[in-house]
């Protein structure tokens, strides 16, 4: 008998617990549900904003990173056409002009430079400076490339 009043006020706790969670539960979920209905402040740049604050901002800085595309995009055709006419200048000269880094490595060559040395401009290019300059002109080339190193000019 006394195994049968235990598992009754057992049952009866349990029950009384079960009966707590459950209006808990209850509780916490209308008060999520009602919280999701109002306005939900959102943390952002450190202060509090509403969503409909926030998507403001947010359609103020898609704007914005829209603007700088299209200036972005502007510049990038600005420079094509820049350095199309540069390069139409280069070949077009009938001037002979060549690049080249220091080391002597051709990097350009236009093709009245090309001409002059009765080749191609993919031949040309595989020539170096050294290559091209008469060998009685060395020193003084020498001479000048480390002036222009040293000093970032030409000797006069």
């Amino acid at each position: 008998m006394r195994k049968n009043v235990s598992q009754r006020s057992q049952r009866k706790r349990n029950e009384k617990i079960r009966s707590e969670l459950s209006g808990s539960w209850r509780a916490l979920r209308e008060k999520d549900v009602s919280q999701r209905s109002q306005r939900r402040p959102n943390e952002r740049k450190g202060k509090i904003m509403s969503t409909e604050q926030l998507l403001q901002e947010s359609e103020q800085e898609r704007k914005a990173l829209l603007s700088k595309l299209e200036d972005l995009k502007q510049v990038k055709e600005k420079l094509q056409k820049s350095y199309e006419y540069n390069r139409l200048l280069f070949n077009s000269s009938p001037i002979g002009l060549a690049l080249c880094r220091m080391d002597g490595s051709l990097v350009d060559v236009n093709p009245a430079y090309a001409k002059i040395l009765s080749r191609t401009i993919d031949e040309t290019l595989k020539l170096s400076y050294w290559d091209i300059t008469p060998k009685k002109y060395a020193d003084q080339e020498t001479l000048q490339l480390k002036s222009l190193d040293e000093i970032a000019t030409f000797i006069k």
